[in-house]
């Protein structure tokens, strides 16, 4: 069935249907996810023998004076009974109990939230549409680049930055939820009839108490965070991981590769070189699942109707990794989602906006190419399998016997002493064929992460990336823009394509020389404070010779400090080399260095 959604929906409003919802993110509607159904009840064990002489018989609930106890049974909800005596006769009635078999029951996970914003350079407060547990449970990106815990803070349901997003970034906010409510209660079996209730056997003592069971659970992630000084290169961490492998660890919003640390002593990060001053260290330790502990024998419990059949399982997470050439658009993917919200793309680690790509069937159609040797990686989330069919409900108890003629009433005769306890009948065998496929599903999960950060770590190095610490490189081949164009009065250059341009023609008059990131980001944004940025321009006289007599950045003129302290004059028939060095030292301020040397 198709579903209608609103036509022109506001940033972040939601629309639910069939137990769904989805939030409009300001391009299409983004799930939200839904609670998954209970998964099915596993069978009851046999019962255990009775106790040796000890009986106990069930009655409704229709005695006067009652007193109201509460029982617990192992895996059933808390119980209810009424509890009278009648001519010493100790009475016992369940007030909410049902027969036949009940339903499986379970917790869901909502999975995440995703909030858009778009930075106007002085709002530092956004108000998110879940409220998230603290910093941890958020993940945030300003122009698709990983922002620090440092940066902003949680208040409630509002993200407040430290600093306000420069003016058209884009903000994007991740809320990691915790576990969900509890699934539904199956529907409950028939009542039997009452059968003849007799007298009460003699209380024996109680049996002793089998173990508790043992296990240990998943501790999920832990974070910690650190500042380095330059000189250590070993941190202590609050969970021991497992191995390297369960661990993630980031230097100033980089991440590391295993090749980079080691785990030892159980809990000591060891880097092999000391993390530079003052640089935000980063380390979650992921945990995973225990062994199951073995659970303690439990008393005998009555028969239960057969379990009905089990639905199918919904598809499960998949991961696929591309290699771009340069010119392919359509990449396969081996599992066909939902709609083009149930699939995260990276391309060399940069999450892609919807925009830039679209998902038809199985097939990922980017609108440009990603460049060769990029490493394309693909996250195909699907949602949960439809509940299977309830169980048929268990067959009834036996019919009721007639009931005879009272007799007279006799005289009480004395009370005699309390007989033994029988021994507690053994328990009955557990089945863990559930706990078991959830087992082996989260053993899938954790190695398609491990794979996916493997293929992280042995990446190529692209646009955008950045590296601390010092870089030994043999070679650098850095591209040039050679064009058979003349310098004439305005020549603007797109730093962002490169910064080598050679112009081949005769110049034709002294030119003004813009500098820019591109036609739609500024210097002002491509740069931070306390960056630089070296550029050469080559230009060609002929006999008339002209020079570069002004510089601008973002259209706004910039006077340069010369070599030797004084503007250069253009030089005939050679090529002149200026350099210019750019330094930025505050939101849209620069000094600028520039020198010319003549080539003929």
């Amino acid at each position: 069935m198709a579903i209608n959604f609103p036509s022109s929906p506001n940033l972040n409003d939601t629309y639910s249907y069939g137990g769904n919802t989805w939030q409009w993110d300001g391009e299409s509607w983004v799930s939200l996810g839904q609670t998954p159904d209970a998964g099915p009840q596993g069978p009851q064990g046999p019962s255990g023998p009775a106790g040796a002489g000890a009986d106990l018989y069930i009655t409704a609930n229709s005695a006067s004076n009652t007193l109201t106890n509460t029982i617990n049974f192992i895996n059933t909800a808390t119980v209810t009974v009424a509890v009278s005596n009648t001519n010493g006769i100790t009475n016992v009635a369940f007030t909410s109990l049902g027969g036949g078999g009940g339903g499986g029951s379970g917790t869901g996970n909502p999975g995440s939230t995703r909030d858009i914003f778009v930075g106007d350079g002085n709002t530092s407060i956004y108000s998110l549409n879940v409220t998230p547990t603290n910093e941890n449970h958020t993940l945030v990106f300003i122009n698709y680049i990983l922002q620090t815990n440092t940066s902003y803070n949680v208040v409630n349901a509002n993200i407040e930055f430290t600093s306000p997003p420069p003016t058209n970034s884009d903000i994007i906010v991740y809320t990691i939820g915790d576990s969900g409510p509890q699934g539904p209660q199956g529907v409950v079996g028939p009542q039997g009839p009452q059968g003849n209730f007799g007298p009460q056997g003699p209380q024996g003592p109680s049996g002793p108490t089998g173990a508790a069971g043992v296990g240990t659970g998943n501790p999920g992630a832990f974070r910690d965070v650190f500042t380095g000084d330059g000189n250590t290169t070993t941190y202590v961490l609050n969970v021991s991981p497992t191995s390297a492998n369960h661990t993630f660890i980031f230097v100033d919003t980089v991440l590391q590769s295993n090749a980079a640390y080691t785990i030892a002593n159980n809990d000591e990060l060891i880097f092999n070189v000391a993390p530079d001053a003052n640089t935000k260290i980063i380390a979650y330790t992921i945990g995973d699942s225990g062994p199951q502990g073995p659970t303690g024998p439990s008393g005998s419990s009555g028969s239960v109707g057969p379990q009905g059949p089990q639905g199918p399982r919904g598809n499960p997470s998949t991961y696929d990794i591309f290699t771009g050439d340069g010119n392919t658009l359509n990449f396969v993917l081996s599992t066909t989602p939902n709609n083009a919200n149930g699939v995260l793309v990276f391309v060399d680690r940069v999450l892609q906006r919807n925009v830039d790509y679209s998902v038809n069937n199985a097939t990922i159609v980017f609108v440009s190419a990603p460049e060769a040797n990029s490493v394309v990686d693909a996250y195909t989330i699907e949602g949960a399998g439809p509940q299977g069919p309830q169980g048929p409900s268990g067959p009834a108890g036996g019919p009721q016997g007639p009931q005879g003629p009272q007799g007279p009433q006799g005289p009480t005769g004395p009370t005699g002493p309390q007989g033994p306890q029988g021994p507690q009948g053994p328990q009955g065998p557990v089945n863990l064929t559930g706990a078991n496929d959830a087992y082996a599903q989260a053993n899938t999960a954790y190695d398609q992460a491990n794979n996916a950060y493997g293929a992280a770590n042995n990446r190529v190095l692209k646009a955008g990336d950045t590296i601390t610490g010092t870089l030994s490189l043999q070679q650098i081949i850095e591209k040039a823009n050679i064009t058979a164009t003349a310098l004439s009065a305005n020549i603007t250059i797109d730093l962002i394509d490169g910064a080598v341009l050679y112009l081949t023609t005769n110049a034709s008059a002294n030119g003004t020389l813009n500098l820019r990131g591109n036609s739609t980001i500024s210097m002002n944004t491509l740069m931070s404070t306390g960056q630089s940025m070296t550029l050469a321009v080559a230009v060609t006289n002929g006999a008339t010779a002209y020079r570069i007599s002004n510089v601008q950045v973002d259209g706004a003129s910039v006077t340069p400090k010369w070599s030797g302290g004084t503007a250069p004059t253009a030089s005939a028939n050679s090529v002149d080399v200026y350099a210019f060095t750019v330094f930025k030292t505050g939101s849209a301020a620069y000094t600028i260095l520039g020198s010319k040397t003549q080539f003929a």
